[in-house]
């Protein structure tokens, strides 16, 4: 490409290219170029001294990328860029996207948390990512080994939708072993990055990247996370930006539950299940979720019990909860419900927990 081309003149043609990619009209000049000096700081690339002809090598790389298919720049001024992202205090002027784009702009809650995640932490993420996904929300998350790897795996085994947030150039995938994976989450969700090809995945990338999961997301849920974790940046990144942060509590002897400890005793909701999560979205009404059967979960033979028991016992997940919400589930009177949870526990099917709540026994 001719080096010769002035600052606006190369915007305008990636502005053209995403266009033509998008089959979308090109945006006005005027609000797409207007942050002419912040794009290029965005996208890294290094201007020479004042009056000097600019490097292009990065932005050739950029158009390089996305003329491949499925590929999508988001510039931060253009009406498809995602409104909650675009609210934050910092928000990427400039997102790599591969796959449904359109997904950015969905309902999403982040779960995040521990690397070295023990296998009941990551059995919770899969668990509550699958029941997100069924409750119609998109599960958003950083690729990570542990919990972040099994909130992907556990929304694309409830068929769901989940986005992979990068904290590196989108040419490669970090860890390795995750580049299967990510090809899923491409295939059934998003990849994005504010980090050019070739951007490697360096320690001062994640916090960056940390921001955008919150960013994107309704509300941040930790599980599992050390003292120092560095999945606790994007429940910070969630509280100042005033959305909703979730913690997971875990056994007091364990090192991975300080951090959920920690954000619980600063605010944070005590989370064990779907319904904790839900009772801070009430827009998002509860009522559009129901459970699925899963291996962890087998199926009761429920014409055994007598009505309305065996129809209040679909509604009941694996988790504590109230009469009032298995009212608002199941449609039923909190009188008929509380006279059925009787029954259930009588029958072994339930059990009454402190503070007025019941957890499903089998």
């Amino acid at each position: 490409m001719d080096k010769g081309l002035d600052i606006d003149e190369r915007l305008r043609e990636i502005i053209a290219c995403h266009a033509a990619l998008n089959s979308s009209p090109l945006p006005a000049a005027t609000p797409a170029l207007r942050d002419t000096r912040e794009l290029l700081s965005a996208l890294h690339w290094n201007l020479k001294r004042r009056g000097r002809t600019p490097e292009w090598s990065v932005a050739d790389a950029v158009l390089h990328w996305a003329m491949q298919p499925d590929r999508q720049v988001l510039i931060r001024t253009m009406p498809n860029y995602p409104p909650l992202l675009a609210a934050v205090a910092r928000p990427p002027t400039l997102l790599l996207v591969r796959g449904a784009e359109h997904l950015l702009t969905k309902a999403q809650i982040a779960i995040v948390g521990a690397r070295a995640a023990s296998r009941g932490g990551q059995d919770m993420a899969e668990r509550l990512a699958g029941e997100l996904c069924d409750a119609g929300l998109c599960v958003t998350s950083g690729l990570a080994r542990g919990i972040d790897g099994a909130a992907h795996r556990g929304a694309l085994g409830a068929d769901g939708q989940t986005i992979a947030v990068l904290g590196h150039g989108m040419d490669r995938v970090y860890p390795s072993n995750h580049r299967r994976l990510a090809d899923e989450v491409a295939a059934n969700g998003a990849l994005v990055s504010e980090f050019v090809p070739g951007a490697p995945p360096a320690r001062h990338h994640f916090p960056q990247r940390n921001r955008i999961i919150a960013g994107l997301s309704l509300g941040t849920v930790v599980v599992e996370a050390a003292g120092r974790s560095g999945s606790l940046s994007t429940a910070h990144h969630a509280l100042n930006e005033g959305r909703e942060v979730f913690a997971v509590p875990g056994d007091v002897r364990n090192p991975l539950s300080v951090g959920c400890h920690d954000l619980i005793r600063a605010g944070a909701r005590l989370t064990t299940g779907l319904d904790d999560i839900l009772d801070e979205l009430p827009a998002w009404g509860a009522r559009e979720w129901r459970p699925r059967t899963t291996d962890s979960a087998p199926a009761v033979n429920l014409p055994v019990l007598p009505d309305p028991a065996a129809a209040l016992l679909e509604y009941c997940g694996w988790g504590p909860v109230s009469a009032e919400r298995l009212a608002a589930h199941s449609g039923l009177p909190v009188r008929e419900v509380l006279q059925a949870l009787g029954r259930l526990e009588v029958s072994g099917y339930m059990e009454a927990l402190p503070g007025g709540v019941y957890r499903r026994s089998k």
